[in-house]
């Protein structure tokens, strides 16, 4: 640990998304217009690059969780094609590493998709946000994915204000306030009846938020820095 050393590499094309995932010594990333990249890492010395799989949408988020890598598809890519009028998550199975399959999707009827997605549990968590009439507006949506091939809405909750970030712990959702600042917290038992459970002021500007169990880490790009806080 105290001495890394570099074991291989190699360059993407440019406009790569620095979100990736890792499955069985593979990498899943985004490379821009060109789609998904698929990455050999088995052997790390002699990394490479198969051809990439085409999208029709880009792609803001993913999430790799069990076989399964999820995908949150916004901006068309081709305006002029009817088959990508539509915006929401696309599912993918990696049983096979270097070859994936088309499972299933959802789409979603409102034009803003955001980027904060995780999967815990058969659950799909998206956060996402815009501003109205110059007023910062947020939205929490959750998904039943527990069947890949058929993932259903359960409820989608618009919270006031702005949201910079999500950490899900089991059915407790934490959000940093973005710019607004301070901490949510949700309790998502119940996804058709999300409840708010608490709150606190914290860094003026809550940017990233991550959790590990009920130690929460709070990122600020200001002058307060990290704070870890107990949500016990």
């Amino acid at each position: 640990p105290e001495k890394p050393r570099l074991l291989g590499g190699l360059n993407l094309p440019s406009g790569s998304d620095a979100n990736f995932e890792v499955h069985q010594g593979m990498v899943y990333a985004i490379i821009g217009s060109s789609g998904l990249a698929i990455i050999v890492v088995h052997i790390p010395s002699a990394v490479r690059l198969l051809d990439p799989v085409p999208l029709p949408h880009k792609v803001v988020a993913m999430h790799y969780d069990g076989d399964f890598l999820y995908l949150v598809a916004s901006e068309l890519l081709d305006r002029n094609d009817p088959q990508t009028e539509t915006k929401g998550i696309r599912i993918y199975d990696l049983s096979t590493p270097e070859k994936l399959r088309f499972v299933g999707s959802l789409d979603f009827s409102w034009e803003r998709v955001g980027s904060h997605f995780q999967v815990v549990d058969g659950r799909a968590y998206l956060l996402d946000w815009w501003t109205d009439r110059g007023w910062p507006q947020s939205r929490l949506t959750v998904m039943d994915v527990s069947l890949p091939t058929s993932p259903k809405l359960f409820s989608s909750v618009d919270l006031a204000g702005e949201v910079g970030d999500l950490a899900m712990d089991g059915t407790t959702a934490y959000l940093a306030g973005g710019r607004s600042g301070g901490l949510r917290v949700l309790d998502v038992s119940r996804a058709t009846a999300i409840q708010a459970v608490g709150d606190l002021s914290t860094v003026a500007t809550a940017l990233r938020i991550r959790s590990l169990g009920s130690v929460l880490y709070l990122a600020d790009s200001n002058r307060d820095g990290l704070q870890v806080l107990d949500a016990s």
